[in-house]
């Protein structure tokens, strides 16, 4: 009897195709990352734009591909100042190619067409592995954040779209979309505003190691997304793909975010983080043992808690008005509670404080880096941390609540069974973005000179900046003008670039701003051209 020996030798192949043909490799010849991209413009399509334009000149590389699904607001669509996308109608997406090769894009819908769906996601994420499998996928959501939106089942999310009356993906949406792709996402960056919430960090599971959010709006001016594409790719010359790599790209990153900041808005607080996901349980824990330990104390304690629940920072949310923001900083609550109750309850405020301190170490513990500025840091001393929804029982109970009690965050902690049981609305709270920007010079300011210089400035505040209105004198009619919003703002000083048209051509004039300790006169220097300066006066409100 013959013996017959059947060698059987495991092969495993896959398919890379950034471009078109099907070459077959070993996993461990794989590009390092596939990027991808999915964004939405509304109004930031010109930062989009940059954005853009800033990718493909740097292109992919053969450690590092990009995929993009882009769909830009209607006003937008086939816009012709863009050379990359002078075609750029519906929604495309497309691989980034190298060296500033023509892009290869596929249209696969019209601007009406849903966009901030878990379904469309899940079909880019699988497009995306499919065109350029890699070793690790990153995940960058590109496009607004929102706060708490009461009138549809109390979600949040990102990239609402304004082509279709602000459709959203959800927190819980993008969750799912992730999940049913199977690809597991290294890293999750949220170029959006306000996505550092206890809410949002919760939802990922094991489906993300990593995620970079913002307590405020985001940093950045339209630049950014290629140079963390560069940052990734230079780092792969002097290492392999690792969570050190990682960790050590994304902290470059935020520090490059925060400079930017420090140059435009030096009295902005910004508080961006990159997290470990992975060591989020600790946090959960001390969340879980916070909201217990309210409930239990509220009904002797009503008074002090209350206190509290008004003297915590406030995140800032997307509302002009900051009763409706909704969004606390949660190591700051737990803080607080303690400090009201340190006079009259030692014994509690002493519980409050080790939760506090659980609170703070395990959320630097999930922090890889988190930007801190020490001169800020002086005004506000406490350390930030995230987010969480704060409002009381009536509030809580008259919006629609299905959204909130999907979230993987509320069925682990139950922190609703809080907002039903506090009857305090957070009223005069705190916030770090906005506090430190408002002071300057809200008024109307007249000088006595009416020689066509400006005669008269009006400076009112709104959601983000104190922002102005000035009246010019001539000979032949008055007018009205609203300028840029403000930079470089401090408490007795500002510089404002006035922008307006002379001879047909679009200018810019920098003015420097200074107001006098009485809050009672007013001097604009012209400091980009003419050296002029004038003294304004304040007139009564």
């Amino acid at each position: 009897m013959k013996k017959i020996i059947l060698l059987f030798i495991p092969l495993l192949i896959t398919v890379i195709s950034c471009s078109d043909n099907n070459e077959i490799i070993r996993p461990s010849e794989l590009p390092a990352y596939t990027i991808m991209i999915y964004a939405h413009g509304g109004e930031l399509d010109s930062l989009l734009f940059e954005t853009v334009k800033d990718l493909y000149n740097y292109g992919s590389t053969d450690k590092v591909n990009v995929t993009m699904q882009i769909k830009m607001s209607k006003e937008y669509q086939g816009k012709e100042d863009i050379q990359l996308i002078n075609d750029h109608k519906g929604i495309v997406r497309y691989v980034l190619p190298e060296n500033g090769q023509k892009v290869g894009m596929e249209k696969i819908g019209n601007v009406e067409d849903p966009f901030s769906t878990s379904e469309k996601l899940t079909e880019f994420i699988l497009w995306s592995k499919e065109k350029c499998p890699a070793q690790n996928y990153i995940l960058v959501m590109w496009g607004h954040g929102t706060g708490w939106n009461y009138d549809s089942d109390c979600v949040k999310g990102c990239l609402p779209d304004d082509n279709r009356d602000d459709e959203l993906l959800t927190n819980v949406d993008l969750a799912r979309a992730i999940r049913e792709s199977g690809v597991h996402i290294k890293v999750l960056d949220f170029y959006c505003c306000s996505m550092a919430r206890m809410e949002t960090i919760f939802e990922f599971g094991e489906t993300v190691d990593y995620t970079r959010t913002s307590n405020e709006p985001i940093t950045g001016n339209g630049h950014e997304t290629a140079e963390l594409v560069k940052l990734i790719d230079e780092s792969l010359n002097k290492s392999a793909p690792s969570d050190e790599l990682i960790e050590s790209v994304w902290t470059s990153y935020l520090k490059k975010l925060n400079e930017f900041w420090e140059k435009a808005m030096p009295k902005v607080q910004i508080s961006a983080a990159f997290t470990d996901l992975r060591k989020l349980q600790p946090l959960m824990a001390a969340t879980k043992e916070f909201k217990e330990l309210l409930i239990r104390s509220y009904a002797a304690e009503k008074e002090r808690i209350d206190a509290a629940t008004c003297a915590c920072y406030r995140c800032l949310g997307n509302s002009d008005e900051p009763q409706d923001d909704h969004e606390y900083d949660i190591v700051d609550y737990a803080l607080q509670v303690s400090i009201k109750l340190q006079s009259t309850n030692p014994e509690l405020s002493a519980k409050f404080a080790g939760i506090h301190e659980k609170l703070r170490n395990a959320a630097a513990n999930a922090e890889v880096y988190r930007i801190e500025n020490e001169d800020k840091k002086k005004v506000f001393a406490n350390r930030l941390s995230y987010g969480i929804l704060l409002t009381n029982k009536s509030g809580y109970e008259a919006w629609q609540q299905k959204g909130y009690s999907l979230l993987s965050f509320e069925a682990v902690s139950g922190w609703s069974q809080w907002l039903k049981t506090n009857e305090q609305m957070p009223v005069g709270n705190p916030c770090p973005f906005v506090d430190l920007i408002r002071e300057p010079f809200v008024g109307n300011w007249e000088s006595e000179l009416g020689d066509g210089w400006i005669s008269r400035v009006s400076f009112f505040e709104s959601q983000d900046y104190s922002e102005f209105e000035y009246e010019k004198a001539n000979p032949d009619n008055k007018r009205k003008e609203l300028t840029a919003r403000w930079f470089e703002v401090t408490g007795s000083e500002g510089k404002i670039n006035l922008e307006y048209e002379e001879n047909e051509e679009k200018r810019t004039r920098e003015i420097l701003v200074t107001v006098d300790d009485e809050r009672t006169e007013l001097t604009l220097k012209e400091i980009s051209g003419s050296q002029e300066s004038r003294i304004y006066k304040k007139l009564p409100d």
